[in-house]
């Protein structure tokens, strides 16, 4: 899209995150982003050293016109999507799909850097091994990476936890493989949940567990569906 720019964000630029977190909120709607303080929380690196945070912004001008909000989480080797948005008028213009892609050329850059520096214990990486997406089923989006990108959708009954100003919504874990090109298995799935929970959620084990255990019951056999 002309005049636009695809610009990573960090913690110090307040204003570019507070105009983010607007946007985030007017496309998306209140209820379904957190509130502010927690927002800010996590975009700071300092807030946990198992979550990367990355903030990647559409800017025209001083306008922001779109947002993709990420995280790399390290344990994992995962990257996740916690929020996406572009205004209303720049919309269909692929602006969407190219904040993604950067996002996850960052979460990769984050993923090769550990490598590099000797703090990947798992082993040799240099690419997230899925991008996870928290989707409502039939949703465009949803649509669009299961029925056409193949991503893996976690069989079982995932609930968004009602913490940091949200309520507690179910949805479908959403996973768009990166370097794996398998689906991870239902202890992998339960190990990603939990992550999510206890780093991206910053749920207490105490509110974490009742969660975790709907997951866990609601798999069972199943295997992972792809499209």
């Amino acid at each position: 899209m002309t005049g636009v720019q695809y610009l990573e964000v960090n913690e110090t630029d307040t204003r570019r995150i507070q105009d983010a977190y607007a946007l985030l909120q007017d496309v998306l709607g209140t209820e379904n982003v957190e509130d502010a303080a927690s927002f800010l929380r996590t975009v700071s690196p300092l807030t946990d050293n198992a979550v990367v945070p990355k903030l990647v912004c559409a800017v025209n001008g001083r306008l922001v016109e779109g947002a993709v909000l990420g995280a790399y989480l390290t344990n994992l080797n995962i990257g996740m999507v916690l929020y996406g948005g572009v205004v209303q008028r720049s919309r269909g213009r692929g602006v969407y799909s190219t904040l993604k892609s950067r996002l996850i050329d960052l979460l990769n850059g984050v993923a090769s850097s550990r490598q590099a520096d000797g703090s990947d214990r798992q082993g040799h990486r240099s690419k997230i091994h899925y991008i996870v997406s928290e989707l409502e089923e039939g949703s465009p989006l949803f649509e669009k990476y299961v029925g056409r990108r193949g991503a893996y959708v976690a069989p079982c009954d995932y609930v968004q936890p009602a913490t940091q100003g949200l309520s507690a919504k179910e949805l479908k874990l959403v996973l768009q493989p990166v370097a794996r090109k398998t689906p991870p298995t239902s202890d992998e799935i339960t190990t990603i949940v939990r992550e999510v929970y206890r780093r991206v959620y910053r749920l207490s084990d105490d509110m974490l567990n009742p969660y975790l255990l709907r997951v866990v019951e609601s798999m069972g056999a199943n295997a992972l569906s792809a499209g």
